[in-house]
């Protein structure tokens, strides 16, 4: 119990410690009260979350805590391992650094002015050992969907209505992208579903970057930088093919002309990033293939998405 209250922690500022003998929470301050109270007891935050709707978003998921009139809907993601080594180690975390390091990076992009869910905060929790469970909180984005299920109902539109919205948000996903290399931020994971859409009265939707586990912070990224982290997005592009055939060749052109501009070396980002995304590329397709990525959306919708990329392409 004494080792939380030990803990050397960096606290963005606009953030307080709560005070809490078995659980570390850090919450925005102007909402601090009302969080506590949305996920007390802290003791049994976790079941709490458990007990709620879980709605999937990549490998982890998202459960929504109320926080009263007035203020925003609270989103709490648990942090939760991928890959080969994800049944050992499910949700155990060493220490709550990773935690603290998201909140630190969501915080600086939110100052900056790049579009990004409020950050309200982290729950950790220690278990045994050096071992913790961890979750991010942030506001919610109400009436969102990621880019890849966008694109699945631009088929609700009329074409050419479609493919001005089309345009616009790629536009607008190119500035959010831009920003936030131009503030010095490396998104760990730039992919098509950590890209949020918002509709709006008038004018394109809003486009919004989630999801900061594992950015990094620092200098206005370089060129080699800004280079490998827009190949991680072109790869998701590729990787979930049925978006591959609807974001036309002359969509990317949009997209890496409203990025590239005002640039100053825009010829040598260009080469590099067109080398690196060529580099490793048949590997990764087989890869793909054999992994029947296509299962990421449901049948009825890639079979939607195959006839919005013959129509994209006859435009």
């Amino acid at each position: 119990m004494a080792a939380i209250d030990q803990l050397d922690i960096v606290i963005p500022e606009g953030f307080e410690r709560v005070a809490d003998p078995a659980v570390l929470l850090i919450a925005r301050s102007e909402y601090a009260d009302a969080i506590r109270k949305a996920l007390s007891p802290l003791r049994q935050a976790w079941s709490r979350m458990a007990q709620r709707r879980f709605s999937a978003r990549g490998r982890t998921g998202v459960v929504s805590f109320p926080l009263g009139a007035g203020r925003p809907v609270m989103i709490a993601r648990r942090y939760v391992h991928g890959g080969l080594f994800a049944p050992i180690g499910r949700d155990l975390y060493w220490g709550p650094a990773r935690a603290v390091e998201e909140l630190l990076v969501a915080d600086m992009a939110f100052r900056g002015g790049i579009r990004v869910p409020m950050p309200l905060g982290i729950l950790a929790e220690p278990l045994r050992g050096p071992f913790w469970r961890l979750a991010y909180l942030s506001a919610e984005i109400a009436d969102s969907e990621d880019m890849v299920h966008y694109c699945c109902r631009l088929g609700e539109y009329p074409p050419e209505t479609a493919a001005i919205e089309k345009r616009g948000v790629l536009r607008e996903a190119a500035r959010q992208i831009r920003a936030l290399h131009d503030l010095g931020i490396y998104h760990g994971d730039l992919h098509l579903k950590n890209l949020l859409l918002r509709r709006c009265s008038a004018g394109p939707p809003e486009v919004f970057v989630i999801d900061f586990d594992r950015a990094e912070k620092g200098e206005p990224l370089s060129i080699a930088r800004r280079a490998a982290n827009l190949k991680r997005l072109a790869r998701s592009v590729r990787k979930l093919r049925v978006a591959d055939e609807l974001l036309t060749p002359w969509d990317r052109v949009r997209f890496l002309r409203e990025y590239l501009r005002d640039f100053p070396d825009r010829r040598r980002l260009l080469r590099l990033w067109a080398k690196s995304l060529a580099a490793g590329g048949a590997s990764r397709e087989i890869w793909w293939t054999m992994t029947a990525t296509r299962r990421t959306l449901r049948g009825d919708k890639i079979e939607r998405m195959r006839k919005l990329g013959v129509a994209a392409r006859r435009r």
